[in-house]
C-alpha cells in the first residue's frame, strides 16, 4: 500500500511540475516572439529595402550586393546575448581571401560564400538592437531598418574600387596601437591580401608576415597560407606583365 502511495504521489508531483512548466512556455510564448516567428518580419521590413537596394538574400537574415570588384557587400542581422536580440551589421567581404572552413582554407568567391572582413562601425548602431519582445515590436523593427539600411547602404558606398577597401584598412591599421589592428587576423590577412593583388608586394608580404603570427591561423595552415599568398602575388605580376 505505502509503494502505491508513493507511485501516485510521484505522479501527481510530476504532473503538477509539467502543468507549470507549460505555463511558463506559454506566459512566455505570450510575450516573447520566437526567432521562427520573426523571420518572416525580417524577410518582409528588412528584405523588401535591401531587394530596392540591389541587395540579394543569400540564406536567413543574410543579404549581399555584386561590386564586381573582387569584394561584396554584406548586410546581416547578428544574433546577440543568446540568440534573445539580433543587430543590424554591415561588412565588405573579399572573394579571394581565403577563409578557415572546417578546418581547412579555402576561397569561396561565389555569392553564397562571405566573411567579414571590414566592418560598419558607429556607435549609435547599438540603438538598433532588436529584442524579441512583442510589445510595439513591428513598430520598432520598421524604425530600426530604416535607419540601419539607409547607414549602412549608405557607408557601402565609399568603396567603389578595391583601391577603396585597402585605403580603409590602412586608416583603421593607423587609429590602432601598435598590435590593435592584428587582433582582428580575418581583418589583418585580409588587408595583405589586397595590397598583394593591388601589386603593393613589399607592403602585402610586410603585412602578411605580421598577419601570420596570430594563433586563429594555426601552424598547420601556414604553408599552404604561403602558397595562396605567393600565388597572389605572382598573379597580379604576371597581369602587370
Amino acid at each position: 500500500m505505502a509503494y502505491h502511495f508513493l507511485e501516485t504521489e510521484d505522479f501527481l508531483v510530476s504532473a503538477c511540475f509539467h502543468t507549470l512548466l507549460t505555463r511558463m512556455e506559454n506566459s512566455y510564448n505570450a510575450q516573447f516572439y520566437t526567432s521562427a516567428e520573426l523571420e518572416p518580419i525580417f524577410v518582409q521590413v528588412f528584405g523588401s529595402r535591401l531587394h530596392f537596394c540591389g541587395f540579394e538574400t543569400i540564406g536567413p537574415r543574410k543579404w549581399i550586393r555584386e561590386t564586381q570588384c573582387g569584394f561584396k557587400y554584406f548586410f546581416h542581422l547578428n544574433p546577440q546575448h543568446n540568440g534573445y536580440s539580433y543587430l543590424p551589421c554591415g561588412a565588405i567581404s573579399l572573394d579571394f581571401v581565403p577563409r578557415i572552413v572546417a578546418g581547412r582554407l579555402k576561397i569561396q568567391p561565389k555569392p553564397k560564400n562571405v566573411a567579414v572582413h571590414f566592418s560598419f562601425e558607429d556607435k549609435k548602431s547599438w540603438d538598433w538592437m532588436i529584442d524579441k519582445n512583442r510589445e510595439g515590436s513591428r513598430e520598432k523593427i520598421e524604425k530600426i531598418a530604416g535607419e540601419s539600411v539607409t547607414a549602412i547602404t549608405g557607408w557601402f558606398q565609399q568603396f567603389k574600387s578595391l583601391d577603396d577597401v585597402a585605403a580603409a584598412f590602412a586608416r583603421t591599421k593607423a587609429r590602432s596601437s601598435a598590435t590593435g589592428f592584428y587582433c582582428y587576423p580575418s581583418m589583418a590577412m585580409a588587408y595583405a591580401f589586397a595590397l598583394a593583388r593591388l601589386g603593393k608586394t613589399e607592403a602585402a608580404r610586410s603585412e602578411f608576415e605580421q598577419a601570420i603570427t596570430s594563433s586563429y591561423w594555426g601552424a598547420d595552415l601556414h604553408s599552404e597560407l604561403r602558397t595562396l599568398f605567393e600565388s597572389e602575388i605572382k598573379g597580379n605580376n604576371s597581369q602587370a606583365s
